[in-house]
């Protein structure tokens, strides 16, 4: 149950955010009692904490996925989770965005703890794509002189700023649109092993 509950945290808060969404509403979606709520989680805070946390895990998880993979060359690992996300996006009609983008727009209405929470959940994102971005330099595949630890903080806000249009739009041109000039501003032209 406590499990369920986080799941239909995780579906309220990407949809909705976490003000819209209610105690009342998630146990209205799990068919149980507040009490029940209330004895796996303190108080809703707690709740959005813990469920920061397993989406954190979580997405760490899938960015290994496709940063390690070593059938493919790094610009083309950032590729796949780009088009991965389009795709999971799609399968919901685009109603969801991602949670830490979600919550990242209620900054000023969120208790601090959370706040802190996603700031901590972001910069580790980041670390992993400095290492995706120092790898593609090594391959000669992105530009020398970029800045990678610059390049990856540029990329989340470019990122979870076209996630949020697409969920906006209800289409995925604003993703499309962020991938496309992302990696023509990136790419080493002089190298001929990428294509993306």
């Amino acid at each position: 149950m406590r499990q369920r509950l986080l799941q239909i945290g995780v579906a309220g808060f990407t949809e909705n955010g976490f003000l819209a969404v209610t105690v009342d509403a998630i146990v209205a979606k799990a068919k149980v009692s507040k009490a029940t709520f209330y004895y796996y989680f303190a108080s809703k805070t707690e709740f959005g904490l813990e469920l920061i946390e397993a989406y954190d895990q979580c997405f760490k998880n899938l960015l290994s996925k496709f940063f390690d993979e070593a059938a493919l060359n790094p610009v083309e690992r950032l590729s796949a989770f780009m088009k991965d996300a389009e795709t999971r996006m799609a399968e919901n009609d685009f109603r969801q965005g991602g949670l830490i983008s979600n919550l990242g727009q209620e900054l000023g209405s969120l208790p601090e703890r959370l706040r802190d929470r996603l700031v901590e959940a972001l910069s580790d994102w980041q670390r992993m794509t400095v290492d995706l971005f120092e790898a593609a330099q090594n391959a000669n595949a992105i530009k020398a002189e970029l800045d990678v630890h610059a390049l990856a903080s540029f990329f989340w806000i470019g990122w979870e700023g076209a996630v949020m249009h697409a969920k906006l739009q209800g289409t995925p041109s604003a993703i499309q649109c962020f991938s496309d000039h992302f990696f023509k501003l990136i790419l080493n032209t002089r190298s001929e092993t990428h294509d993306v």
